[in-house]
């Protein structure tokens, strides 16, 4: 009982983010918080180090696949904070984590070159609804797109699908724990050369409510859910594991409602509900061995 309220606590903690990040969202410039929260998950890391007893040491060619890797996280941090300072966190939450596996499914496919067949059509296609519903596509153009975030958010799940690809075949030669220390360390070496203009002054001027909500998006919805995250895949399959997921946009909707007070529109539940409806088509396809 206690290993599934800390799996659903993990999923909470990874919708909640999203109105965490959006309440430090402007108060500092978004490449000065990414350096911080790349700073807190890397330091909490160490510990599990330790715990684990994992070697530092790995191949060369490893180390390159997590560098590259640790690119697309820092691109994936600043357009989720980007997206935030302008945008709804309730859009962003559910627009990311539901379109996230839909172009991990899609890229996958064409990557590794299957055939493209009409159950794999209606599964995107699916998703894709979702996504268009989220976007409220009817009243779309670019300016709006980018006044309002959802452009980051698009952009965010795209890289978000990309750094899962990067991610699983790193994690194919090393620990999550070890891949997880330098995905961060070069993450955060990165970060520094995009926030040296800004003035870190700023940082020691800010309260108690910014330092809780970087410490809740850095280790809770950090290290925390990731670590709970890995751990329930190894116990109880990847497969089960990834159905939790599906708490993570509700959960987002529903603490930005009530901490933020983003009353969510029709379209985004019944977008939302479309898009978690495809992750599940697409899990189920992957139990199956269709994919």
């Amino acid at each position: 009982m206690l290993f599934y309220v800390m799996v659903f606590l993990a999923m909470a903690a990874w919708g909640g983010s999203w109105v965490a990040g959006k309440v430090i969202s402007k108060s500092l410039d978004f490449q000065v918080t990414v350096l911080l929260r790349l700073l807190f998950t890397l330091v909490s890391f160490v510990p599990l180090l330790f715990y684990f007893k994992d070697s530092l040491k790995v191949s060369r060619q490893t180390l390159l696949q997590i560098f590259f890797t640790s690119l697309v996280m820092v691109a994936i941090n600043q357009l989720y904070f980007m997206g935030l300072q302008t945008g709804l966190a309730g859009i962003g939450g559910v627009l990311v984590p539901t379109l996230n596996p839909v172009l991990v499914f899609l890229l996958t496919l064409f990557l590794s070159h299957q055939k493209f067949h009409l159950k794999n059509f209606m599964i995107v296609l699916l998703g894709f609804i979702g996504g268009l519903l989220i976007l409220e596509v009817w009243n779309i153009s670019y300016v709006k797109l980018l006044a309002s975030g959802n452009l980051f958010y698009l952009l965010c799940a795209l890289a978000w699908a990309v750094f899962t690809l990067l991610g699983n075949s790193c994690l194919e030669t090393t620990s999550i724990w070890v891949y997880s220390f330098y995905l961060y360390l070069f993450g955060s070496l990165v970060q520094l050369f995009f926030s040296l203009p800004f003035s870190l002054a700023s940082i020691a001027s800010q309260g108690g409510i910014f330092w809780t909500n970087l410490v809740f998006i850095s280790l809770f919805a950090g290290t925390f859910s990731t670590t709970v995250y890995f751990m329930a895949t190894r116990k109880i399959g990847s497969y089960k594991a990834s159905s939790f997921s599906f708490l993570v946009p509700f959960s987002a909707v529903i603490l930005s409602w009530f901490v933020l007070g983003e009353k969510p529109a029709l379209s985004t539940l019944l977008g939302g509900a479309l898009a978690v409806s495809s992750v599940y088509a697409i899990n189920r396809a992957r139990k199956n061995g269709a994919l």
